[in-house]
């Protein structure tokens, strides 16, 4: 067996034959298999490593809250804090003032008994504010401590717009058709008035009707103040005042009295008014006024008494 080395070159001998020499292609034959063979072996080395590995998921980006925002140029900068400056400002305003607006359903029942014995007097005496000469009552009622409703004719008819427009902002004008104005003949209209005024809770109001409540004993005495005051301006009693029906809650009992008079409605006001002044705590559940003849009406009313026992 011949062995080749294809690493050595064969030296010649002194005095010795000269060697076969290498052909020189065998050298470049050779370099090319090798480099053949690594570039093959990489190739597949790189498929066999690449085809094991499984594919990773790509990690989802980070997300990052923004705690600070821009306002957009359509909002007023800081306004968040101006509404809230403004609402504390209306607190501290009505807090000085002492009004809370509050319905009469919204009331605790101290508040109510105040609202109840206070609202014949701010509805007679809003009323001589608001309506002016030139527009008569034919009927006025006042139901619930919740509504007033009347009737009445007026040969003005732009008078009788501007006061709905006065009723409106102050007094709770409900609109058609529970308000209304229509022509009653020639020169003549008829109006009719609805509200729901709401006077909510007056602090600042020196007289508060429940530190003035009477005892239970005390109860058929008032009620002989209460008609001699009336008689006083010139009101005649037609029936009562006769008891109907007590009440009892909590501490309190609440008489309601039936009363039916006749007298002008001017004197009827001043009584109401005369009532308030004395801090005599009677509240008017229902008063229903009715024209009789000239200046003279008609008042039927139910009382309420509230008293401590």
């Amino acid at each position: 067996m011949i062995r080749i080395n294809l690493l050595k070159n064969q030296t010649r001998k002194k005095g010795g034959k000269q060697s076969a020499g290498v052909p020189k292609w065998i050298p470049a034959v050779a370099g090319a298999l090798v480099l053949l063979l690594i570039a093959g072996g990489g190739v597949y080395y790189y498929l066999q490593v690449n085809n094991n590995k499984k594919p990773q998921p790509k990690p989802l980006p980070q997300v990052v809250q923004k705690t600070e925002f821009k306002p957009s140029t359509h909002v007023k900068p800081n306004m968040i804090e101006e509404v809230v400056k403004e609402v504390n400002s209306e607190r501290e305003s009505n807090k000085r003032k002492g009004f809370i607006n509050l319905t009469y359903d919204e009331m605790s029942f101290a508040e109510k008994i105040n609202y109840e014995v206070l609202f014949a007097y701010n509805i007679f005496d809003s009323l001589s504010r608001i309506i002016p000469a030139g527009m008569g009552f034919k009927a006025l009622e006042i139901d619930n401590f919740l509504t007033m409703y009347s009737v009445g004719i007026s040969s003005n008819s732009s008078l009788i717009t501007q006061t709905f427009a006065r009723l409106k902002d102050n007094f709770g004008l409900l609109p058609q058709p529970y308000s209304s104005i229509k022509e009653n003949g020639t020169d003549s209209y008829r109006f009719v008035i609805t509200c729901k005024p709401s006077f909510g809770v007056d602090l600042a109001n020196p007289y508060q009707p429940i530190d003035h409540l009477y005892k239970r004993d005390d109860l058929a005495a008032k009620i002989k103040e209460f008609r001699k005051l009336a008689s006083d301006f010139k009101i005649v009693s037609t029936a009562g005042p006769v008891s109907q029906r007590v009440n009892k809650i909590r501490d309190f009992q609440r008489f309601e009295y039936h009363w039916e008079c006749t007298s002008t409605y001017r004197d009827f006001v001043q009584f109401i008014k005369e009532l308030n002044t004395r801090k005599f705590p009677c509240a008017f559940r229902t008063i229903h006024i009715r024209a009789i003849r000239g200046n003279k009406v008609s008042v039927v009313s139910d009382c309420i008494f509230t008293v401590k026992e």
